[in-house]
């Protein structure tokens, strides 16, 4: 299994519309690619504890599209060839073709955003169903 997580800088906060696209590839993801695994998009929000660990009150709201920096995904892949499939299939590679200007480009790879990877390996932890979310 392939797991990661993958920040991508955004240029100018988050506009609805590459919101609204990148919800729809997810979308596909899901119903397209049976290797695909798992994949969460994040965007930043408040920390929600003061210095000493307690709970702020009231808790601050979330910071505005227009304000969010980066967007995140957590991903999993069933194994190395669904991660290529993945990065290499139409879905992947219109969206990045369609939204690239949404996004800082790399200066290194012309037609990629930058991107900061972290490939993980687990090692121990759990998942609560999704009803306890």
């Amino acid at each position: 299994m392939v797991r990661l997580t993958s920040k991508w800088k955004l240029k100018n906060g988050l506009t609805p519309e590459v919101l609204h696209n990148l919800a729809a590839a997810a979308e596909l993801f899901q119903s397209k690619e049976l290797g695909t695994l798992m994949y969460l998009m994040h965007l930043e929000a408040p920390f929600p504890l003061d210095s000493s660990g307690r709970v702020l009150v009231p808790q601050p709201g979330s910071i505005p599209n227009d304000q969010q920096t980066d967007v995140t995904f957590i991903e999993a892949y069933q194994d190395a060839d669904a991660f290529s499939a993945h990065i290499n299939g139409a879905i992947f590679t219109d969206f990045l073709c369609e939204n690239l200007q949404y996004f800082e480009e790399d200066p290194e790879k012309p037609g990629w955003p930058i991107i900061e990877t972290h490939v993980l390996e687990l090692d121990a932890g759990f998942i609560r169903p999704k009803q306890n979310w």
